[in-house]
């Protein structure tokens, strides 16, 4: 995994690959919907007993079953209120993966927004950053979770 040393702008970098034109398409990219939610956020596994990778089809159809279900858009939210929201992430955690967004090159190869523990905290109070991941082996679940509100959706 490539991990930057600054914030990264997530739309940005999505923009940046379909302009490259070589086999690139953005196939999920919901709403956003974590700017609705307040209180914590909770990490939860997608992988199943015995695996240690899955594939992006997989990791999407897990995601929505299990309500975390989000994409570039709340990953941006999440890195911007950190603080509040990712206080009680255990340390084992490394890495938050959100599958509501996703390139694919004509290959199959998928790229989705994550979330990363730096490891140390930076001048703003930020241990956590944001890039993208390229899922062409699949999606680790050893130290990487999904995300989701522990509270209930509130009204816009």
């Amino acid at each position: 995994m490539v991990e930057p040393t600054k914030r990264t702008d997530l739309l940005r970098l999505i923009k940046e690959r379909m302009a490259q034109e070589d086999g690139w398409k953005l196939i999920e990219d919901v709403e956003p919907l974590l700017d609705r939610f307040q209180g914590s956020i909770e990490t939860i596994g997608f992988l199943q007993a015995g695996e240690k990778f899955i594939e992006y089809k997989e990791l999407l159809d897990r995601a929505k079953q299990l309500g975390a279900h989000y994409g570039r858009h709340d990953a941006q939210y999440v890195y911007d209120h950190q603080e509040e929201l990712l206080a009680g992430i255990p340390k084992t955690v490394r890495y938050l993966f959100f599958p509501g967004t996703c390139l694919m090159h004509e290959n199959g190869a998928p790229i989705i927004p994550y979330m990363f523990r730096t490891g140390k905290v930076d001048k703003e109070g930020r241990e956590w950053d944001v890039y993208i991941f390229w899922g062409e082996f699949g999606f680790p679940g050893d130290v990487a979770q999904l995300i989701r509100p522990k509270n209930k959706l509130q009204s816009k």
